[in-house]
C-alpha cells in the first residue's frame, strides 16, 4: 500500500489527547479545592472526578452535571455531604482503597473509581475507560492505593507460579488484576457490566478511538491486534522504536489512526511520514485511518474487510464477519 504524502494543514495547533486529558485534571483539581470551608480537603473524590483528577478519559453525557463532583461515602466513615457534591456510596471500598493526589486531594484508586462508572455508561464506554485504566496501570505513572499494590503483587505472584516464569508481562499481570478484582465476592452496583467490560480490556491503547477501532475489527471476526506496538530493530532518528497503534507482527500488518493534531502539528507529520515509509520499505502494510474510517456501521464493516483482506493475504485468517457481532 502506498502512502501519499500530505501537505500538514496549515490550521493552528490542535490540542493533543494526552494534554487534552491533562487539561481537564487540572481544571478538576481547581473545583475540588475550590469547594467552600476547604471541604474538598476532607473529601474523598470517586469516580469521574477521581479518573479526571487522574487523566483518565470518562466520556461524560451530554446532560450529566458537570459543576457537580463526585465523592465516595466508604463504610464507618460520614457522609460525604457538601454543596457541589454528588455522593457514592461504595461499601466494597476501605481506606485501603484511597490514595493522595499529588495535588494532596484523597480520590479512590482508579479501579474502584472505573467501577463506581459501570451504571452511567455503556458498555463500550466502559471498556474505553478500562483500556485507559489498564494502559495508565501499566505504565505506573500514577499512585497505587495500598489495596490495588497488594492485589498486582498477589497476581504476579499467582501467575508466576502457574506459568513456572520470573518474568511476567506487566500487561498481563495488571488485566488479570482487573478481572480478579470485578469478580470479588461482594456484590456491587454495576457488578455484572464490569465483568463484562474485563472480558475486553487490553493495555497499551493510547486513545479512545483506538479502543474503538479494536473493538469493531474483533465484533467483524478478525483476531485481537497487539496495542501500541514496537517495532523491533526500527527507530526514529533519536533511538525512540517505532510504535504502531495496532498492529498484527506475525502478518507485519499496522492500523495507526491520525487525531486531528496528526495533521496540525508539522513535527508530529514528520515523524509519521517517516515512520509509515520505513515500516512499508521493511515489508509492513499500514493502514492509516481517521475518525470517519469508523463514523458508521457500514464504514466499519468495510474497514473490517479491507484488514481481514491483506491479512488472509499474509497468512492470518480472519474469520471476517459482515455483520458485527454486539459486545
Amino acid at each position: 500500500m502506498n502512502i501519499t504524502q500530505r501537505s500538514p494543514n496549515p490550521a493552528p495547533k490542535t490540542q493533543g489527547f494526552h494534554e487534552q486529558l491533562q487539561a481537564r485534571s487540572i481544571a478538576a483539581q481547581q473545583q475540588c479545592l475550590s469547594l467552600p470551608n476547604n471541604a474538598g480537603a476532607q473529601l474523598i473524590f470517586a469516580a469521574a472526578t477521581s479518573l479526571e483528577l487522574q487523566c483518565i478519559p470518562v466520556l461524560r453525557h451530554p446532560d450529566e452535571t458537570l459543576n457537580l463532583l463526585d465523592a465516595t461515602s466508604l463504610p464507618g466513615m460520614p457522609r460525604a455531604r457538601c454543596m457541589g457534591i454528588r455522593e457514592h456510596r461504595w461499601h466494597i471500598g476501605t481506606q485501603e482503597s484511597v490514595i493522595r493526589h499529588r495535588s494532596g486531594l484523597l480520590t479512590l484508586d482508579l479501579l474502584h473509581s472505573w467501577a463506581q462508572l459501570a451504571t452511567q455508561r455503556t458498555l463500550e464506554e466502559l471498556i474505553i475507560i478500562g483500556d485507559a485504566v489498564a494502559t495508565t496501570l501499566a505504565k505506573n505513572n500514577t499512585p497505587l492505593s495500598k489495596e490495588l499494590t497488594q492485589q498486582l503483587r498477589a497476581t504476579q505472584a499467582e501467575l508466576q507460579s502457574q506459568t513456572a516464569q520470573h518474568q511476567i508481562p506487566v500487561q498481563s499481570t495488571v488485566v488479570e488484576t482487573i478481572r480478579r478484582f470485578v469478580s470479588r465476592t461482594e456484590r456491587y452496583h454495576g457488578k455484572k457490566a464490569c465483568i463484562r467490560a474485563a472480558q475486553y480490556i487490553a493495555c497499551g491503547s493510547m486513545s479512545m478511538q483506538e479502543t474503538r477501532v479494536r473493538l469493531a475489527l474483533t465484533q467483524h471476526g478478525l483476531p485481537r491486534p497487539d496495542c501500541n506496538l514496537a517495532v523491533n530493530l526500527l527507530t526514529f532518528n533519536s533511538g525512540v522504536p517505532y510504535t504502531l497503534d495496532l498492529a498484527w507482527s506475525e502478518a507485519k500488518v499496522g492500523i495507526e489512526y491520525d487525531g486531528d493534531h496528526h495533521r496540525t502539528d508539522r513535527r508530529q507529520w514528520r515523524n509519521d511520514h517517516e515512520k509509515r515509509n520505513r515500516l512499508q520499505q521493511n515489508g509492513w502494510h499500514i493502514f492509516t485511518i481517521d475518525a470517519d474510517t469508523i463514523n458508521t456501521v457500514d464504514a466499519r464493516a468495510h474497514f473490517a474487510l479491507n484488514v481481514a483482506r491483506v491479512l488472509s493475504q499474509r497468512g492470518v485468517m480472519s474469520g471476517f464477519r459482515p455483520i458485527a457481532k454486539p459486545l
